[in-house]
């Protein structure tokens, strides 16, 4: 809910009825691997909350397993938020600054006499340079990606709720 939509109730949704207006929007976004929830918040229209209390269930079992539930999980991170892209990217970003100072630390001690095996600093310096740096170099092209999908994405620009007729002098 956090990294996708946060004005989704923290209990999720279990049922909403709508009106012809929110179904034609709703249907107007084509994807076929989205979240139906975070679609009827992102169509923005107005709404209302029942509070109610949930009860056990009584009889069976839910067809939604954990495997399922993961899922559409996913679908929903994936398809409303790029918060994984810019994670990889600011991860990618902290582990190059580190393994700077990583590498610092590393040749002094290795001036200084303390790293006595041949080859250890340089292995060791290009494993986490060149990690770090890979993984920046994918934040980056996933959010160019990103951008791309975004464009191609069949979600119309705007969802016009009303049109108020004025009078114009």
């Amino acid at each position: 809910r956090r990294l996708v939509l946060p004005s989704m109730p923290s209990g999720g949704v279990d049922i909403f009825a709508c009106n012809r207006q929110v179904l034609e929007a709703i249907l107007s976004i084509e994807e076929p691997n989205s979240s139906l929830v975070v679609q009827l918040f992102w169509v923005g229209f107005r709404r209302e909350f029942v509070p109610y209390r949930r009860r056990e269930r009584e009889h069976g079992t839910s067809a939604w397993s954990m495997a399922r539930r993961f899922r559409y999980m996913m679908d929903s991170i994936f398809s409303f938020s790029d918060f994984p892209i810019i994670l990889t990217l600011w991860v990618g970003f902290a582990g190059c600054l580190l393994s700077l100072l990583f590498a610092a630390v590393t040749v002094v001690a290795r001036l200084l006499g303390n790293i006595d095996a041949a080859g250890y600093t340089t292995l060791v310096l290009l494993i986490v340079g060149f990690g770090s740096a890979s993984l920046m170099v994918q934040g980056i092209l996933g959010c160019y990606l990103w951008r791309a999908v975004e464009n191609t994405k069949s979600r119309p620009l705007r969802v016009i709720s009303r049109v108020v007729e004025g009078t114009s002098k």
